[in-house]
C-alpha cells in the first residue's frame, strides 16, 4: 500500500514546464498557504521526470526527491514496499551512490524521497558535476525508472537552496 505525497510535491514537480532536452535546474521557493510551511527547492526544470532537493525551512532538513514520468504498473504498485527502497545515482562517471528511500504514488507516477543526512553531500557533488546524473529506484534488488538528467544550472540552484535553508 502506498501513501500519498503532500500536494505541494505534485505542484512543485509539475509546475516546471521546460522540455527535457533544454533541462536546467531551478531554485524555487514555495510557501504553503494552508499549513504555513516554507520550502526551498533546487530541481530540474523538466516537468516530468524530475528530481532535485527540497529544504523544509521549519526543520532545516534537506531531502532528495525523484518523480518519474513512466506510469507505475498495477502489479508493481501492489507489491511495492513503502520503505526499504533505494534511490541510486551515478554523477558523471563516479561510482554508484545509494540512499535509503520511501516511495509514494501520485497519479500512477512514482515519487521517491530520501531524508538521509548524506544527501547534503550529494547536493554538493551534483553542484560541481560536469555532464549528467543517472538516477533509478531500486526495489527488491532490481532497478526501475532509470533516467538521465543534465546538470546545467545545478550549481547555482543548489547553492541558492543551501544558502536559504536554515541550519538547525
Amino acid at each position: 500500500m502506498l501513501r500519498v505525497a503532500p500536494a505541494w510535491v505534485l505542484v512543485a514537480l509539475t509546475s516546471l514546464a521546460s522540455p527535457a532536452s533544454a533541462a536546467d535546474w531551478l531554485a524555487v521557493y514555495n510557501a504553503d498557504e494552508f499549513d504555513g510551511k516554507h520550502r526551498y527547492l533546487a530541481i530540474t526544470s523538466a516537468s516530468l521526470p524530475s528530481f532535485g532537493f527540497v529544504c523544509e525551512a521549519e526543520t532545516g532538513r534537506i531531502k532528495l526527491l525523484f518523480r518519474t514520468n513512466e506510469p507505475v504498473s498495477r502489479s508493481l504498485s501492489k507489491s511495492m514496499p513503502i520503505h526499504f527502497n533505494q534511490i541510486v545515482l551515478i554523477v558523471d562517471d563516479d561510482p554508484v551512490r545509494s540512499y535509503s528511500a520511501t516511495v509514494d504514488e501520485i497519479d500512477r507516477k512514482l515519487i521517491a524521497q530520501s531524508y538521509e543526512a548524506s544527501v547534503i553531500e550529494l547536493a554538493g557533488i551534483i553542484s560541481t558535476a560536469k555532464r549528467r546524473v543517472l538516477i533509478a529506484v531500486e526495489m527488491y534488488g532490481k532497478k526501475y525508472f532509470r533516467e538521465e538528467f543534465p546538470v546545467a544550472g545545478s550549481g547555482r540552484a543548489i547553492q541558492m537552496l543551501l544558502k536559504a535553508c536554515p541550519k538547525k
